[in-house]
């Protein structure tokens, strides 16, 4: 065996678990395939430790100096493909074949963009993802979330408490009627306006959104942060592949102990559950999933 663990994935809860794992004196490789989603953070202020705030590209750098403090092996290679059993797996990867006893998948989801133009460029900076996480220093300003359905309802709603300028912009994919009339009252009730026309331009201000443009003519001016509400892929292709149970959205089905229907298997961080997708409640999932690992281990 190469490794007692094979963690797949080096966010911050694949790099914690490599943490709890190593002090446990067990050898465990992690595969930092993929950018983690947590490098696009520009300051989480909410991460325990950090009454300052951090960046993601911080966080992680720390983590990962931790985790190779005790013994971590960091690989920058993406698992393809899983095979084998409980105490006999084996990884393929893009680059070669690692073999471990027990797999820990930490493969974390994307954020579905929003449907602008260029996108990918105001990801993690003026069109956030996460409004649990960066709500808090968008209070009192104009928003605008992008979205159509009942969880962009849901996600304009909730930061309603945060600004009473916010809009909802549903790029072209659905009109009122298309709206639950319930949300639509609640939401005509509080003042929140509802744009329905596609996305033409976004003409940013310094490191503000800015002004919106509509292919109707219309614009919507000075917006200070654009939140998508387009919800989230979980990374889960390569745990399914294998057998790993998911559910009707892809996210890896595990118990208490992070285990997943497959003895030997684990799943930590964001595509284990997306009902708190938090840096914290991802790294107690480490802490769990590596505890459980040590313990089975052990057994003579």
């Amino acid at each position: 065996m190469d490794a007692d663990c094979i963690i797949i994935g080096a966010g911050p809860s694949g790099l914690h678990t490599g943490t709890y794992l190593g002090r446990f004196l067990c050898k465990a490789i992690v595969l930092n395939g993929a950018r983690p989603r947590a490098s696009w953070i520009p300051v989480t202020h909410n991460f325990p430790g950090f009454p300052e705030g951090v960046t993601g590209f911080e966080l992680l750098e720390l983590l990962r100096l931790q985790s190779l403090e005790y013994g971590s092996i960091m690989r920058d290679e993406r698992a393809v493909e899983v095979t084998g059993e409980d105490g006999a797996f084996a990884v393929k990867t893009n680059k070669s074949t690692i073999t471990a006893k027990k797999i820990v998948f930490a493969t974390g989801v994307y954020d579905i963009p929003p449907d602008v133009p260029n996108a990918p460029h105001y990801k993690g900076a003026t069109i956030r993802h996460c409004p649990v996480c960066d709500a808090y220093e968008s209070r009192g300003r104009r928003l605008a979330v992008f979205g159509w359905d009942a969880h962009a309802v849901k996600i304009t709603l909730w930061l309603s408490k945060y600004s009473k300028d916010i809009s909802l912009l549903t790029t072209g994919h659905a009109s009122r009627a298309d709206i639950h009339s319930w949300d639509l009252e609640v939401m005509d009730r509080i003042g929140i306006p509802l744009y329905q026309s596609r996305v033409a331009a976004i003409e940013e201000h310094g490191d503000e959104l800015g002004d919106i443009v509509f292919e109707d003519g219309s614009r919507l001016k000075d917006i200070f942060r654009g939140y998508s509400a387009m919800g989230l892929h979980p990374n889960s292709e390569v745990a399914a592949a294998m057998g790993v149970n998911v559910d009707e959205r892809g996210f890896i089905k595990v118990d208490r102990k992070q285990c997943t229907n497959m003895r030997g298997v684990y799943a930590v961080g964001d595509v284990a559950g997306p009902d708190v997708g938090q840096l914290c409640v991802g790294m107690a999932h480490a802490a769990i999933a590596a505890t459980d690992i040590n313990n089975h281990l052990l057994e003579f």
